[in-house]
């Protein structure tokens, strides 16, 4: 069986990092064979959705069980969907968590995984049509709506979709910091297309309501949770989005972690 552990350092003497998405090290270890590998995170300077890659990241390294300290509910959701269990409220050495759990000491933990990280609060920025809403960034903030009831949203300045430049990610090295900075300029280089596209759709009188590129789709129900207006539903494993519930906001585009929604 191959565990992982969050952990503050590359070996097993480090104590465990809480934070499973911006964690500093993943230490990889087999319990059958007594093998262990470290990983810097490679994941810890993204600007937004690093639980999700760091759950990725889980799958693709072949992980059966996840140990450390709290666990965000998307992440925890890629993380159910992939079949990992997930235990949390770890603490100590990384060598004390990994003799305990082979003695059992961990077998009471819940599968599918149950969150203990509530869904983050991002800073809003000025938009059409939309009053004080819930974001998935950084920090905490409230959009400001501009216009009346009724008003349609205009999709790049929803709350939540627009990343707050700041407070940074703790414990960042300058070139963490770099990596960082980049990052959330293609971020916002992708907000800026998103708008470029959505003037185009408007001028030629189309419609903004985003699509789903059912191949890439793998059914995490992400899409489904952030959704303010309910309306995209999980139908044979697959997103499927009404049209006559979507607003157009295009929040689901930027918290899908396999980019199978687009515009």
């Amino acid at each position: 069986m191959k565990i992982c552990i969050t952990s503050q350092g590359p070996d097993l003497e480090s104590m465990v990092d809480p934070r499973f998405g911006r964690c500093a090290y993943f230490i990889f270890y087999d319990t059958e064979t007594g093998k262990f590998e470290a990983l810097a995170n490679p994941n810890i300077s993204g600007l937004s959705g690093v639980g999700i890659q760091n759950a990725q990241l889980m799958e693709e390294k072949g992980v059966d069980v996840v140990l450390t300290g709290n666990v965000g509910p998307n992440a925890a959701n890629v993380l159910q969907q992939a079949g990992i269990q997930v235990i949390t409220g770890v603490s100590g050495k990384v060598k004390d968590v990994i003799e305990n759990f082979k003695r059992g000491q961990f077998q009471s933990a819940q599968f599918p995984p149950q969150t203990n990280v509530p869904p983050h609060f991002g800073m809003g920025f000025p938009g059409m049509g939309r009053g004080m809403g819930r974001g998935r960034g950084m920090g905490r903030g409230m959009g400001r709506g501009m216009g009346g009831p009724g008003g349609w949203g205009f999709p790049p300045f929803q709350p939540g979709n627009y990343p707050p430049p700041y407070p940074q990610p703790p414990q960042m090295d300058k070139n963490q910091q770099l990596q960082f900075l980049k990052q959330q300029a293609e971020f916002l280089k992708s907000q800026l297309e998103l708008i470029k596209k959505s003037i185009e759709k408007i001028e030629k009188g189309e419609s903004l309501i985003p699509s789903v590129d059912k191949e890439k789709c793998r059914g995490c129900g992400i899409c489904v949770n952030v959704c303010p207006s309910g309306a995209i539903k999980l139908i044979n494993g697959k997103a499927e989005i009404d049209k006559n519930l979507c607003t157009g906001c295009n929040i689901c585009i930027f918290q899908c972690p396999f980019s199978a929604i687009s515009l």
